[in-house]
């Protein structure tokens, strides 16, 4: 079932593409660990992804985490204390044991203990284009998406193509974490919602930055992007959005 995600984990070292991971939500506050002592609700960089050889010749399966905080709680199998770690394994990595934020973990735990894996493309030499939205408060094709009262903005893009190509579209927005004090309940009156054209849903990107996947664009077509926007008041951030497409070609 994840065999698709691990071969692009291991590609990741030649595509030149970062990866960040996040733990499950569990009691949501990153203070407190699951059982194997992995933080909740926090963000990991995947630094490589690659199979040992044991002794015996067999493969182990493996990926190498570090936590920003540049320390580490895990104690799992593969961890730096792990009776897992032979001489031989530890030279064929480069590992240690040492309190410094990285540490490993078998993939088969690492689906197990993580709720998501997000992949950056490498976008050197990519074109792109982008339009943005400052200050989004003026009514403009108001709309009541969720017929509970209130009123969104809703914008309609078109993006063209003179080729047929993949593009990579991202959605950007000021996150609370930005301002200080910002984490207040009046920020999250706030929200922004994007569809595109062959979407059924809506997938919603405020506060932050979200990747809204591969798109198909056909030479000479429009492709339809749609943004709904509704800005609460006493937010402290900037009415501001953007969409960016991004394309190799």
């Amino acid at each position: 079932m994840y065999e698709d995600l691990w071969q692009r984990m291991v590609a990741s070292d030649w595509t030149g593409e970062m990866i960040s991971s996040g733990s499950y939500t569990g009691t949501g506050n990153d203070q407190d660990t699951n059982k194997n002592g992995l933080p909740y609700n926090h963000a990991f960089s995947i630094m490589r992804a690659l199979e040992v050889r044991t002794e015996t010749g067999s493969q182990e399966r493996l990926v190498e985490i570090r936590n920003p905080w540049g320390s580490e709680s895990y104690w799992g199998d593969w961890s730096d204390s792990s009776d897992r770690w032979t001489d031989f394994m530890r030279q064929q990595v480069g590992h240690y044991t040492a309190d410094d934020g990285k540490f490993y973990m078998s993939f088969e735990d690492y689906v197990n203990n993580m709720e998501y894996t997000d992949f950056n493309f490498n976008i050197i030499g990519w074109k792109h284009t982008a339009f943005a939205v400052f200050g989004d408060d003026e009514p403009h094709n108001r709309q009541e998406p969720w017929g509970d009262g209130v009123q969104y903005n809703v914008h309609n893009l078109y993006i063209m193509s003179d080729v047929d190509q993949e593009v990579s579209l991202s959605a950007h927005s000021y996150h609370f974490k930005h301002y200080h004090g910002a984490c207040s309940e009046g920020y999250y009156n706030s929200e922004v919602m994007v569809k595109r054209q062959e979407d059924e849903y809506f997938w919603i990107f405020n506060p932050g930055s979200l990747h809204g996947g591969i798109s198909h664009l056909k030479a000479g077509q429009p492709y339809e992007v749609t943004v709904f926007s509704h800005f609460g008041e006493g937010d402290m951030a900037p009415h501001d959005w953007s969409i960016v497409a991004w394309a190799k070609d």
